[in-house]
């Protein structure tokens, strides 16, 4: 193989490799969402979101999930939930996913 078939050859696998890592990702993000709901205690409620990023140092990590300012719910009624994942792609880039939430008590009418 000469020099600009190799490289066209690696970006296609790279690009293959990227696409099989987003499905799976996909996949995941369903069965969590699916596994929160079905454990959530009855009268409970749940608040939260996915935060996807590239991984680059852990301080811009906490800095993305200090900015939703979820931490400053005021309730003694609250419990936080919280999962990672992190996917490697090639060339040393990783995607960090954060799922943060808080999961509440419905008021009973």
């Amino acid at each position: 193989m000469t020099g600009n078939n190799s490289n066209l050859f690696d970006a296609t696998y790279d690009a293959r490799k990227a696409q099989e890592n987003i499905q799976r990702s996909q996949e995941q993000l369903e069965n969590l969402r699916v596994g929160i709901i079905n454990a959530l205690p009855t009268g409970s409620d749940i608040y939260g979101f996915p935060i996807n990023l590239t991984y680059t140092d852990i301080d811009r990590v906490w800095m993305e999930v200090k900015n939703t300012d979820i931490h400053n719910i005021q309730s003694d009624l609250v419990q936080y939930v919280l999962a990672v994942h992190i996917d490697p792609y090639p060339h040393y880039i990783m995607s960090v996913w954060i799922f943060i939430g808080v999961l509440f008590d419905m008021p009973v009418k």
